[in-house]
């Protein structure tokens, strides 16, 4: 997805929360008014999380947890996380997202991360405080589970155009190798866990070692 679909999905995203928030600030207003703050946490790096952890949170079943992917539908299909959800940026602020269970861990990701920090902004903005995105995005993601790169090292945020990078040959989605943690051989991936959550707090061995 590139900056200019990102701008109509966020004008999308203005106008239909405009329609569902009747009456409330508008979506920009909300936007506008924690941009400040939104920026200062997505620069600290604290709601970035490694797929490292993510592969324990994936693992956990003792956790509540939303995998909202951002990516092209064919994208999606050729490969997509097991459990993730394709949504569209505009959808990130129907009803359905802010009734998800207060102890749900919501994860964001896009290819690298340019549409996941907007769908983390949006996320935030309407009080959602256990969203996060996936750090390096699904590209990331590949090469170290895919390719074996248990011990490379997190990309530097902001880096990559949101392309996948990675090529298959068959859309199998969830089908393809790597989409999930394997309960019998889990991978060991040495990274530092993010997530606060309660529901997070018994976490299996894992990615995040």
């Amino acid at each position: 997805m590139n900056r200019f679909e990102l701008y109509g999905a966020a004008l999308l995203l203005s106008a239909a929360l405009g329609l569902a928030w009747h009456g409330q600030p508008s979506a920009q207003d909300r936007l506008a008014r924690q941009a400040p703050r939104l920026d200062e946490r997505l620069a600290s790096e604290e709601v970035r999380i490694d797929p490292g952890e993510l592969y324990d949170l994936m693992g956990n079943e003792q956790l509540p947890l939303a995998l909202l992917d951002l990516r092209s539908e064919a994208d999606y299909n050729l490969f997509h996380l097991r459990g993730a959800q394709r949504v569209e940026l505009a959808q990130l602020g129907q009803p359905w997202v802010r009734e998800l269970p207060s102890a749900t861990v919501i994860v964001v990701m896009s290819n690298d991360e340019q549409a996941a920090e907007v769908g983390f902004k949006l996320l935030a903005a309407q009080g959602l405080l256990n969203a996060y995105l996936l750090g390096g995005g699904i590209n990331f993601w590949l090469d170290v589970y895919r390719d074996g790169q248990l011990g490379a090292a997190l990309p530097a945020r902001g880096t990559g155009d949101d392309t996948l990078r990675q090529r298959f040959s068959t859309a199998l989605g969830a089908g393809q190798p790597a989409t999930h943690p394997d309960p019998l051989h889990p991978l060991k991936r040495a990274c530092t866990a993010k997530v606060k959550a309660a529901a997070a707090a018994k976490r299996p061995s894992g990615g995040c070692g």
